[in-house]
Parts: structure tokens; sequence; C-alpha cells
């Protein structure tokens, strides 16, 4: 699937603006990326960036992300779903098998996600009161090989979502239950942020999670700061902030190094 540029940014999925997509299943998908220098990339199978989308019974098996020459980007968004949205709604979803040994993109800062790259604030001030629900249930994420995200400046890397991006002072609630992730990721940067369900989660976020499981390995190389956690990455606390889970919710698989060193998992970093 080759994508289309529009300005300064790039944009590869399947589908261009619709919303809602059922009952669908890609198997050996290919995502194939234009050479060229972009201030933001979004990529992702079924969108690459969208305000609101719902996703049911959709399966990606063996993705691969070409190039016909190098790609730099200040900024790439991208997820095995959709690389970026404001609201989301994923039910009874999996995705098994990244063919490639690495993200082949050059970027400043990358948020990569195995279904959501970045889930983005309103646009305008006027939507700014808006609050955001994102649902993930039903899901199993399966990395088989070694996978590699390396960016120059900052990495966000989750199990299910790269980062969540606050929304003005307003909330943002995150439900998941009954997901399933097996991690291979190796991340490189000068920050890094990485967990089994997202990379970093913003302040006014209200997260529940219910019947998770998270094995595998995250081994983070970096020269600078590091957030790794079982569950969330860096966790923006405020007042208006919580993560609530069960005793159905499940980390203590996950094996988290870091420079190669084997580190404590913990449920977040703040």
């Amino acid at each position: 699937m080759e994508g289309r540029i529009s300005g300064n940014d790039y944009y590869c999925s399947l589908f261009d603006s619709i919303k809602e997509v059922k009952n669908l299943t890609l198997n050996n998908f290919t995502l194939k990326l234009e050479n060229g220098s972009y201030t933001n990339l979004y990529a992702g199978c079924f969108q690459s960036k969208v305000d609101t989308i719902i996703i049911r019974n959709c399966h990606i098996n063996n993705l691969s992300v070409n190039t016909d020459g190098d790609v730099a980007t200040s900024y790439t968004l991208f997820g095995n779903f959709v690389g970026q949205a404001t609201i989301a709604t994923i039910d009874n979803c999996t995705f098994s098998g990244f063919v490639n040994e690495s993200v082949p993109i050059s970027s400043s800062t990358i948020c990569y996600g195995g279904i959501i790259g970045r889930i983005d604030k309103f646009n305008g001030f006027s939507n700014q009161n808006k609050v955001r629900h994102e649902s993930i249930t039903n899901c199993t994420i399966t990395y088989f090989e070694p996978i590699t995200v390396d960016g120059t400046s900052s990495t966000y890397v989750g199990g299910t979502i790269g980062r969540n991006v606050q929304n003005g002072a307003h909330q943002t609630y995150l439900a998941l239950s009954n997901c399933s992730v097996s991690m291979n990721h190796n991340v490189k940067n000068n920050t890094v942020f990485a967990g089994g369900i997202a990379g970093s989660t913003a302040q006014y976020s209200i997260i529940t999670l219910d019947t998770i499981s998270i094995s595998g390995t995250i081994n983070a190389t970096h020269n600078g700061t590091k957030f790794l956690a079982g569950l969330i990455g860096r966790y923006y606390y405020n007042n208006n902030t919580s993560i609530n889970y069960n005793s159905s919710c499940s980390y203590n698989s996950l094996s988290i190094y870091e420079n190669n060193n084997p580190i404590p998992n913990v449920v977040a970093y703040n």
C-alpha cells in the first residue's frame, strides 16, 4: 500500500477517510513509504490519521514496511492499525508478526504502538472542552521476532498505544479489557518511553485495565532519560489522573532491560 503527500506531511494507510472498519483480515500486508523528508509521517494499516475511528473484528498477519529510499521525518506517528486518532474504539482485533527487523524511518520523535501510534488532542481551542473516550477490548498483539524502534530525540513505544497526548485540562478515559500483548522490542533514543500498554500517558487520564496480560521483552538503549514499565512507561500524574487495574492484570512476564541490564518491572513511572 503506497501513501500520499500533503504539504510537508506523508500519509500511508489502506483507507483515507473512512471512520469504521469491520470484518477485514490483512495477510502479508505491506506499507510502502516514498523516500523524502517530511515534517510528520502518519502510518497505519487501516488509517494514517483520523479524528474518530471504530475497528471491529479486524486482523493483521505479517506486516512489512518498505521504502524506496531514505525516509526522514521530524515526527513519526505509526501504529499497526492506526497512526494517529483522537477517539478510538478497537474491538476483537489481532496483530501477529512484524516482518522488518526495524521501523525503517529516520525520525527525531517516533510514537509506535501495537494498535495506535499516538492518541492526539482535539484540534482547535473551541474543542478543548470535549472529553476523550478510548476503548480497546478483546485484542491480541504478538511480536514473534525482535523489532527495533529508533529515533534521534524521543521514542515512545507501547504494546497498544505509543503515546497519549494531553487534551488541555480535560479528561481522557482510556479503558482496556481482555487484551494480551507479547512484546519483543529494542527501543533506542536519547529519551525512551516504553511500556506494555503505553509508552506515555498524559495528565487528566483515567486509565482502567481489566484482564490484561503483558509478556515478552523490552530492551532499551539510551544515553539520556528512560521511562520503562510493565504497563505505562511514563505516567504523568496529577489529582485528575488514575490507573485502576484488578488482579486479573499481569505484567510480571515482561522482562525489561536498560542498556542490556535487567531492571525491576513496575506498573508505571511518574
